[in-house]
């Protein structure tokens, strides 16, 4: 199944680049209202009528105060702001006239439209009007076209892009993404563009593609993805390509690399039985990727692992899926997002694919497949949480290759605008091919240590941090809090040279901004080194981010 339309899909793991968002819109958005949650009691009376029409009421990104003295400046942005059209809005309802209300429907589709990120929904509720329910769709707009100028450090390494997003193209609810990035492996330049709602339907588009100086990619997906609870019936095609140069590191330094090309297509088909509070899906996928793993070229000291000549590896695959699935999700302010309602999954889900590639349909192997997903949620009094665990392995003659991840997470309110986040994540590889590496560092989870400080077949990383908001209840204009934290990882296996934990501690500031729809926040984070020195001292180093460090 395409990992575009479903989560949960396994993902080669790379380091990322911290971001820090910068643009002349911020300055606007300080003044943007506080908004109500969209969950109502009024509906209540409504469950189980005729819905007899459906009212979208929308609302401009600002609404500035008679004689605010920001009132000339937020006005004209709202004259440039193109403002969500109804039509867009319809298009991810999950009722229309005729259908009986729900209030668990209304939930969801609360929750499909903060999953957007180019709007919030203020109310989704019913009334009764005699015998039949009239519904309200009550929403307000957030900025959205984000120019970017982005610049990160670390181990005295640079990363600098430059890029243009507009999440909400002339209000139709597409998205259109340009960047240019210059870092240490090259010049490189993307663009993307997502249709969640192609030609007014629940069908979704996606089309990116880059070029760089060590390579470039091409990917394209179209289908109807499980976009909601009570989906019947989903399907997607997709395809990519793409050519890179793949780094491969140990201690913290490259010695080895090779060209690397991907090429995948796939196609899916799934169903669930119609009833029942738990969700029961089946899935049937054909999948061909065909790998071509150039010969390394090694630096001195390379372990021997990352020596390989040419490898190619057709790959036809009959595969089905079997999930169970019982939806469970909570509401909360100010844990990631810091200024908007979250939505979290907490569901228990389990699932298993089995799948098969034999020669005669092309594959170099006769291979056998199987997955396992499973995650476990709970929310309690003191706090929320979940276990994602995930394992996957190929079966062929010769060996039997293996990748198990694992991610945990617990939020507590200690008090009143105090957070205190735990994060445990761990991947491990076995008998894989030579490009597979996790790592972890200064851009990734390890604020006071270079990029991929941490590198291995084998890596855990553990996260603390308590989070404080301090800014006054009634600022409307610009939410401002602080974080301590403390970062740990070790890695095992090629490349990992120093087998020992890497421990920092430091402290941050966070700042939200309202209406803003792009980042979660902006981060500025000083952390020290523990253990090991870094370049033999404990000299703090600085890191920013539009989002949390985990």
């Amino acid at each position: 199944m395409s990992a575009w339309l479903r989560r949960g899909a396994a993902r080669r793991v790379a380091a990322s680049g911290a971001v820090a968002g910068a643009s002349l819109a911020a300055a606007l958005v300080l003044a943007a209202p506080a908004w109500a949650d969209a969950s109502a009691d009024s509906g209540v009376a409504a469950e189980g009528h005729i819905i007899a029409r459906v009212d979208i009421l929308r609302g401009n990104v600002f609404f500035p105060q008679p004689g605010s003295r920001f009132g000339a400046p937020l006005r004209l942005a709202n004259r440039l702001h193109i403002r969500t059209r109804a039509g867009t809005i319809r298009s991810q309802l999950l009722f229309e006239p005729g259908n009986r209300w729900s209030e668990d429907r209304a939930r969801e589709t609360a929750r499909i439209l903060r999953g957007l990120n180019y709007l919030d929904p203020i109310r989704v509720e019913a009334r009764l009007e005699g015998d039949s329910a009239v519904a309200t769709v009550e929403t307000h707009d957030l900025w959205t076209l984000d120019p970017r100028i982005d610049i990160a450090s670390a181990g005295g390494k640079q990363v600098g892009s430059f890029g243009l997003t507009d999440r909400n193209l002339f209000g139709y609810g597409k998205s259109l993404d340009f960047s240019y990035r210059d870092d240490a492996n090259g010049i490189s330049r993307h663009i993307a563009f997502d249709d969640p709602s192609l030609a007014g339907s629940h069908h979704q588009l996606h089309y990116a593609a880059g070029k760089g100086v060590e390579g470039a990619n091409d990917e394209v997906a179209l289908g109807l993805p499980f976009y909601a609870e009570r989906v019947v019936r989903a399907y997607s095609g997709s395809w990519s390509r793409s050519t890179y140069v793949t780094h491969l590191l140990s201690n913290g330094d490259e010695t080895a690399s090779f060209n690397e090309r991907n090429e995948r297509a796939e196609l899916w088909y799934g169903g669930r039985r119609p009833d029942g509070k738990t969700i029961q899906r089946l899935i049937g996928s054909f999948e061909l990727w065909d790998r071509r793993l150039g010969p390394s070229r090694l630096q001195p000291g390379a372990p021997p692992r990352f020596a390989g000549g040419e490898e190619n590896i057709r790959i036809r695959r009959l595969s089905g899926e079997s999930v169970w699935w019982r939806p469970t999700f909570i509401e909360h302010k100010n844990v990631d997002r810091f200024t908007r309602t979250e939505d979290f999954d907490l569901s228990p889900l389990f699932a298993l694919k089995l799948g098969i590639a034999p020669r005669p349909l092309g594959s170099t192997y006769d291979e056998g497949y199987v997955r396992i997903r499973a995650s476990l949620g709970a929310d309690t009094r003191f706090g929320f949480g979940w276990v994602r665990g995930s394992g996957s392995s190929r079966v062929v003659t010769r060996s039997v290759e293996r990748v198990i991840q694992l991610d945990m997470r617990w939020y507590a309110h200690l008090r009143p605008m105090h957070l205190l986040a735990l994060g445990a994540s761990g991947v491990s590889g076995a008998n894989t091919l030579r490009d597979f590496q996790v790592g972890a560092g200064g851009l990734n989870g390890l604020r006071a240590y270079p990029i991929n400080a941490v590198a291995g077949a084998q890596l855990w990383r553990l996260n603390a941090e308590e989070r404080w908001r301090f800014s006054p209840a009634s600022w409307q204009f610009i939410i401002i809090g602080s974080a301590v934290f403390f970062d740990a990882a070790k890695a095992w296996g090629a490349g990992a040279a120093n087998s020992s934990w890497y421990r920092d501690a430091g402290v941050g500031l966070r700042v939200g901004i309202p209406s803003w729809g792009i980042s979660e926040l902006l981060r500025v984070d000083l952390a020290w080194p523990i253990e090991p020195k870094l370049n033999g001292t404990n000299k703090p180093v600085l890191t920013f981010g539009s989002s949390q460090a985990f």
